[in-house]
């Protein structure tokens, strides 16, 4: 159930059973459930709060009230989820899945906690302006200003490793033009050069041939 949870996620459900116990609660309910995503404190959860105006820490002071007395349970007890909670943890599933999440956090546990009606830490959440569609287009738009943040980040390295790149390719481009060239010289030095004006044997012997006639034939006429 809590493979696509991520750390921090994990770690506020962790906080959740402490928050229980501490209660003096024999069950996690929904208000732990935000108790302990409060106390797990991840930027977004805060991002979210302040856009809404609300402090965490006016949140905890309400929930907590006079139960801060109660008799407390053994923190390494096994403290089973309310019915409630279980709703809010699968909402929570639903939600990232809606949103092509490939995790679970803790903005989606937030979520979660809207959608059940009735439940405690909802009503809570509902008193100080906090809606169900209003916190997922705010988790939204986060999630969105994070992923533009990091890829700006990653531009500069991603320009200069195209830099390195091209200019390894034109360097290789330039050595196979001189390699190409040095290999047509080459191949130029080792033909045959035939002297200009030099003709064949056969051309030369008859050119002897014909000499030998014009005496000959000078040579009667006298």
């Amino acid at each position: 159930m809590f493979e696509k949870y991520n750390e921090k996620a994990r770690r506020a459900l962790f906080f959740a059973r402490y928050e229980a116990s501490k209660l003096g609660s024999k069950v996690i309910e929904s208000e732990h459930l935000l108790l302990g995503i409060l106390r797990e404190g991840e930027d977004i959860i805060k991002e979210i709060f302040a856009r809404f105006n609300v402090k965490p820490e006016e949140v905890r002071r309400e929930i907590e009230g006079d139960r801060i007395f109660v008799e407390r349970i053994s923190s390494t007890a096994e403290l089973p989820l309310s019915e409630e909670s279980k709703k809010i943890l699968a909402y929570a599933s639903h939600e990232a899945e809606s949103m092509m999440h490939p995790y679970v956090g803790t903005e989606h546990l937030l979520i979660g906690l809207l959608r059940v009606d009735g439940c405690v830490a909802g009503r809570l959440l509902t008193a100080r302006g906090f809606n169900l569609y209003g916190v997922r287009e705010e988790t939204i738009s986060l999630i969105k200003e994070r992923e533009v943040s990091k890829q700006k980040k990653e531009l500069p390295f991603l320009a200069e490793y195209s830099r390195d790149l091209s200019s390894g390719s034109s360097r290789s481009s330039r050595a196979a033009r001189r390699t190409t060239r040095s290999s047509w010289a080459s191949r130029a030095s080792e033909r045959p050069r035939s002297s200009r004006g030099s003709r064949p044997a056969s051309s030369k012997a008859r050119s002897r041939c014909f000499c030998r006639r014009k005496r000959f034939s000078r040579s009667i006429s006298r």
